[in-house]
């Protein structure tokens, strides 16, 4: 007689075959936590990585300038302070009503972005009042006999700027309603803004300070830059002179160089993506379309090294994204693309910068559409009233070489070139983000907003909890709770 094994969750999961009789419900939540652990062990990592690299240059820092034994011991403890602190903090939840908003600068389909300032913190009150003015006492006395000490470390924090960043007074809140974050496909567009965002530390990428959420919203707390973005420039002035135009083009040249460094395909530039900071320079913004072309997404700096270059440059996407007008024809043809449809975006930003106009443009999407696809016939150098060139020589032939899918070297390579080109004569690469802008915007102070195009919003009022539907008025049936369906989405980078 054969017995019926019974069927438990033991050895359900202890045998070598997949199950396949697992809710739905419950293979969602394995799936999500997954995920969770997985992300969790991802920035746990890094951020042990940028540790050890800040105790690393404060002790570099502290070589240099040479302190003696016990100034150096009291800078260490105050640095290994400040980590246990952030670690507390991680624990503290983040709420909308952290953040004062002072004006609408953005709007989109999924989201909007707000001028925020943090509010200061409140100190909590001890109940034993006595024992807090004893210790004060004790500590303003041990305060006297160490103001000596502070002034001099100030003096030498003054010498040693790269051993603190100030921290920005106002910053660009971005907000996503969860109720639009429908399908599977715009869900990945979040997490991978967010696994961008978070990961990162370079100075061309917008950075992300928080981010968190509530039952109806998602939050992006972000660097706010008060010089509005690229697109409301050529706005403003009609056309780029080829100067300024060579100046970003060569900083979205070391932009896109430094997001494919760390894996990320963008797949979206646009003059709208790239805003301009206080200071001139351009941030890189908007990742909800990027591509992680590297696989293993556990530990990124070993995978990097240990995935065949060429593997990854043979690997091709599908996935049909982008606009229109800066659309390569390889994700039109759905062939399969590569980082090269991030170089065909730039080329068509360079002649929108010095024409005006993108270079295939229409009158209807399909228009459009169909003149990227039939490039080689559609694509023209632009013309005065005159009917005279606009171009030189040598930035058309740039354009062209931008313009050219597929590409014939591989892209690290065609970049390396790409740099040497004529165009790009008397560019200093290394010592660019040091130099100075064509245009640098004149503000009157950090909450100026006149850079931004923001005529077209609607009026807004009110602080960022104000809720469409009022949820005083009776109803029916009690409301439920939304899902939570972004699990492990709160994040706190250490210098906010």
């Amino acid at each position: 007689m054969n017995v019926k094994k019974k069927r438990t969750l033991w050895n359900v999961y202890d045998s070598t075959e997949e199950p396949t009789n697992i809710p739905p419900l419950i293979k969602d939540k394995g799936i999500t936590c997954k995920h969770y652990l997985e992300r969790s062990e991802l920035e746990f990592n890094y951020y042990l990585y940028r540790r050890r690299k800040r105790v690393q240059q404060t002790k570099t820092q502290l070589v240099k300038h040479k302190f003696n034994e016990k100034k150096s011991k009291l800078i260490l403890s105050e640095v290994y302070n400040n980590e246990t602190e952030f670690l507390r903090r991680q624990r503290t939840k983040i709420l909308v009503e952290d953040y004062i908003t002072l004006a609408k600068i953005g709007q989109g389909t999924f989201g909007e972005v707000f001028l925020v300032k943090k509010k200061p913190k409140n100190k909590r009150k001890s109940s034993n009042r006595k024992n807090e003015n004893e210790n004060e006492n004790e500590k303003e006395k041990e305060k006297e006999n160490e103001k000596e000490k502070e002034n001099e470390k100030e003096e030498d924090k003054k010498k040693d700027k790269e051993m603190k960043e100030e921290k920005p007074k106002t910053y660009a809140l971005k907000r996503v309603r969860k109720s639009r974050v429908k399908s599977l496909s715009q869900m990945k567009n979040i997490w991978t803004e967010r696994e961008v965002l978070a990961i990162h530390n370079s100075p061309w990428l917008v950075k992300l300070y928080e981010s968190f959420q509530d039952d109806e919203y998602l939050y992006f707390v972000m660097g706010y830059h008060s010089g509005g973005d690229l697109k409301c420039l050529l706005q403003e002035v009609g056309a780029l002179t080829e100067d300024a135009t060579r100046f970003y083009m060569a900083e979205m040249v070391l932009t896109i160089e430094d997001l494919h460094q760390q894996g990320f395909i963008h797949r979206d530039l646009k003059p709208e993506n790239f805003l301009i900071s206080s200071d001139g320079h351009l941030k890189l913004t908007d990742f909800g379309l990027s591509k992680n072309i590297y696989p293993d997404k556990k530990n990124w700096k070993e995978t990097i090294e240990r995935i065949n270059q060429e593997e990854i440059n043979k690997r091709k996407h599908f996935t049909f994204v982008g606009t229109p007008n800066y659309m390569s024809p390889e994700i039109l043809s759905r062939k399969g693309y590569d980082k090269s449809v991030d170089f065909w975006s730039l080329g068509c930003i360079l002649y929108e910068l010095l024409a005006g106009i993108p270079p295939f443009s229409g009158n209807e999407i399909e228009e459009t559409l169909r003149n990227i696809m039939f490039y080689t016939k559609t694509l023209t150098p632009p013309v005065s009233i005159n009917d005279e060139v606009i171009i030189e020589e040598e930035t058309w032939d740039l354009i062209t070489t931008l313009l050219d899918v597929p590409l014939k070297e591989e892209p690290k390579v065609f970049l390396q070139n790409l740099k040497k080109h004529p165009f790009f004569d008397g560019i200093d690469w290394v010592n660019l983000r040091h130099s100075t802008p064509p245009f640098v915007p004149k503000l009157e102070n950090e909450m100026d907003i006149s850079y931004f195009n923001t005529s077209y919003f609607d009026d807004f009022e009110g602080e960022l909890t104000t809720v469409l539907k009022d949820f005083n008025t009776p109803t029916r049936f009690p409301k439920r709770k939304p899902k939570n369906k972004f699990v492990g989405f709160t994040f706190r980078r250490y210098d906010n």
